[in-house]
């Protein structure tokens, strides 16, 4: 059968499901209240809760020079950013944007590393990425 490498329940791609759909929808929500470079910062700064998050779900553990790493990408990219912003009154943000963009970042890193685990939990072999893809 083309499904019989398919172990992992469809319910255990619930949690990564609805956050994937409220990462969408809270990036999407955070358009209208915050400026281009803002935008920019944040999803560049992306990788630093997505190395929390793998220690809270699945007990990862990260060298201190790999978060030292993504400190200095995010400042990086927050300076270049920043250094170009424009000063028209589209710039303009507002505090629910930056708080729709930290929703945003916070189920996105969930949705990355609960995919990670079920693939830990049932074998990478045992999952098909069309499966992933529906189950998402």
């Amino acid at each position: 059968s083309i499904f019989s490498n398919n172990t992992a329940p469809l319910w255990a791609f619930t949690p990564c499901a609805l956050s994937n759909t409220m990462s969408s929808w809270s990036q999407y929500a955070s358009l209208k209240y915050v400026s281009f470079p803002v935008q920019t910062v944040f999803k560049s700064s992306k990788i630093i809760p997505v190395m929390v998050m793998g220690k809270f779900l699945k007990g990862t553990s990260y060298p201190l020079s790999q978060y030292s790493e993504a400190l200095l990408i995010t400042v990086g990219v927050a300076i270049f950013s920043m250094a170009s912003k424009s000063s028209s009154k589209d710039a303009d943000t507002e505090l629910i944007g930056l708080f729709f963009l930290i929703m945003y970042i916070c189920f996105d890193s969930f949705t990355s590393q609960w995919q990670d685990k079920i693939y830990t939990q049932y074998g990478r072999p045992n999952v098909d990425p069309y499966q992933m893809m529906l189950g998402v």
